[in-house]
């Protein structure tokens, strides 16, 4: 009774494996990322991923996911910078931030990038699941509320300084070294007992620069994504006048 009375009072925890090991916060992530972005997709396959494979390292790990990139703000419209079907994704990836648990929303987020780039919005979700808890939300992938969530990214997205997707954070500093090797940058910037997925991975400092850049890098280009914004404006304008109707307008 008093070895119980003495790890909740101290910063010791009793692992799932019986050793009792040192507590210290969780290693803060905050991904700023758009969903069809070469380089976030790369982030996601060869960053996340294995992390999320590697057993006990999601554990110490808080994440923080802000699908917003590139994208502009016009009033109430956002424009993605690779079009439409990446507004969608974004909009999926919103609606999971919000509605899933820490524990599955890196995996459903993985999940939805390894599918975005060859299936539809809707058909991501039913392979990735959750779909009891994200479709209210999500709807045609043009909901208020998924839109409204964008706009908010989007002030997150300006406030952070984000240079580039995607755009890493770790405990509130950019960190070059996480978007190249998540593992080894978590693995450092933990300060308690390491998990074992740690063993062999060389520590070094979170901000220290990586061997090489990701390939891919999607920086802004407001004006670009601007005026893919007044074109569509005019398609819908014109085709509206037609008196034909618009795909996926109400």
């Amino acid at each position: 009774m008093a070895f119980l009375s003495m790890l909740l009072s101290s910063s010791l925890f009793l692992g799932a494996n019986g050793v009792v090991t040192e507590k210290a916060d969780l290693v803060k992530i905050q991904v700023y990322y758009e969903a069809l972005c070469p380089a976030c997709l790369w982030f996601f396959e060869h960053g996340m991923k294995p992390l999320l494979e590697k057993k006990g390292l999601q554990d110490v790990a808080n994440f923080e996911f802000v699908p917003y990139g590139n994208s502009v703000t016009t009033g109430s419209t956002v424009t993605c910078q690779h079009g439409d079907k990446e507004c969608q994704l974004d909009n999926l990836h919103a609606c999971a931030t919000k509605n899933l648990p820490q524990k599955d929303l890196p995996v459903f987020l993985t999940c939805a990038m390894g599918h975005g780039p060859s299936k539809t919005p809707q058909d991501v979700l039913s392979a990735c699941g959750h779909a009891d808890k994200i479709q209210s939300c999500f709807g045609n992938g043009q909901t208020q509320e998924a839109i409204s969530m964008g706009i908010e990214f989007g002030k997150a997205t300006e406030t952070a300084g984000q240079e580039y997707t995607p755009y890493i954070k770790l405990n509130g500093a950019h960190s070059k070294l996480a978007e190249a090797d998540l593992v080894q940058a978590v693995c450092s910037a933990y300060t308690g007992t390491p998990p074992e997925a740690c063993t062999g991975v060389t520590k070094t400092l979170v901000r220290s620069q990586p061997a090489g850049e990701i390939e891919g890098l999607c920086y802004r280009d407001d004006a670009k994504v601007k005026a893919m914004a007044i074109a569509k404006e005019r398609l819908e304008a014109e085709v509206g006048a037609a008196g034909v109707k618009i795909a996926g307008s109400a």
